[in-house]
């Protein structure tokens, strides 16, 4: 985490960076870290793959499961419904709808 946070000062205008930043936040529990993180990596780059669908995921952890299926509306204009990161934000929605685990085993690379 302490590497990636030196990374962002030398390269604020990273999505990639700021969603590592969130994926880690996230998997540490540190939820507001992580919507930060989200937030500035869909701000360079609103259609972040990535970011699209951690943040999602993040709104599941956080309760906000409406926000996660605007999430995925997203991904399904960006880069359609056969995507991968399309493909695993629904699943943990669907785990979510039927009180499952909202935890991923997806990394975020």
């Amino acid at each position: 985490m302490a590497a990636l946070k030196i990374a962002d000062k030398d390269f604020p205008k990273d999505a990639d960076i700021n969603n590592f930043l969130g994926f880690s936040s996230r998997k540490l529990q540190l939820y507001k870290s992580a919507a930060i993180y989200y937030k500035k990596a869909l701000a360079i780059n609103p259609q972040h793959l990535g970011a699209l669908a951690y943040q999602g995921e993040l709104f599941i952890v956080t309760k906000k499961v409406k926000l996660a299926k605007k999430n995925l509306a997203t991904l399904a204009r960006v880069c359609g419904i056969n995507c991968k990161e399309y493909a695993d934000l629904k699943k943990a929605i669907e785990r979510a709808r039927i009180g499952g685990s909202s935890r991923s085993n997806v990394s975020p690379i």
